[in-house]
């Protein structure tokens, strides 16, 4: 039997999770009845994911990079065909340049996330800066600073427990945007802090990695809940207990907020 390593006990976690879905989010428990609702309720799992894949599974605030939130083969949370969204990782001790470019669509928003660590859903939106505050020059590019000392323009703050930066861009256009292959924000974002290189690969990282993107998965699924389950609640708290005895601390507060939400939705 292979070693029990930390990324395999969390690669387990994950297929535990999934089998989970299969059972129980796929089932008339959650109003899944025909073979065509399983069928569309299995497709949005896997889009979500996804989305956990994309959004969460190797991202580093400090080497951070924008990735495409939704996209015509990606759907779930605020798909939108008129709007493209992006999101990179960040915190609140650093500074970034954020870069970009309108490229033709009539409302464009930079925003600051917090609280939404460890792949969690996003906590609240701590703030927002749309392109009537700051400068877009002729060509139709734009650069915005994050964090630091306030600036007269074209700055963002960031607080202590910021977690993500978001962009909208939102077109009106007969065809939807989302599925046009020649839309292109140009979006990047720079670290201005010196910081250390990134990590290689291993056995914890790796295995943060995945837990982040079971608790993206699990956020999600749970967000489509038709009711409350108090019973589920029961097993989330003392999981959240079992990881924090066993010095894991990756999203166990977040996991306990989602039981006493599970508990909050039972008639």
């Amino acid at each position: 039997m292979p070693d029990p390593t930390e990324a395999r006990k969390a690669l387990h976690e994950l297929l535990d999770l999934l089998r989970e879905v299969d059972e129980r989010f796929l089932s008339p428990e959650w109003l899944i009845q025909s073979p065509q609702d399983v069928a569309e309720g299995m497709r949005a799992v896997m889009h979500v994911l996804q989305g956990g894949l994309q959004g969460w599974f190797e991202t580093n605030a400090d080497h951070p990079e924008f990735r495409r939130i939704v996209a015509p083969w990606r759907k779930f949370t605020g798909d939108n065909a008129d709007a493209i969204y992006y999101d990179a990782a960040g915190r609140g001790d650093r500074r970034y340049r954020v870069r970009g470019r309108m490229d033709g669509a009539v409302y464009v928003s930079l925003t600051v996330e917090a609280g939404s660590q460890d792949g969690r859903m996003g906590g609240r939106t701590d703030g927002v800066i749309n392109d009537t505050q700051f400068d877009v020059k002729p060509d139709g590019t734009f650069e915005v600073l994050f964090g630091g000392p306030q600036q007269p323009r074209n700055w963002i703050a960031l607080p202590a427990d910021a977690s993500r930066i978001t962009t909208r861009h939102y077109y009106e256009e007969e065809t939807a945007a989302a599925a046009d292959p020649n839309r292109h924000p140009a979006l990047s974002i720079e670290v201005l802090d010196r910081v250390p290189p990134a990590t290689p690969p291993n056995d914890e990282n790796v295995a943060e990695g995945l837990r982040e993107v079971r608790l993206a998965l699990l956020e999600a699924i749970d967000h489509l809940s038709p009711q409350g389950d108090k019973a589920a609640g029961d097993r989330l708290e003392k999981q959240v207990e079992t990881d924090q005895a066993a010095g894991n601390k990756a999203g166990t507060d977040e996991m306990y907020r989602v039981a006493l939400k599970l508990r909050s939705r039972v008639p």
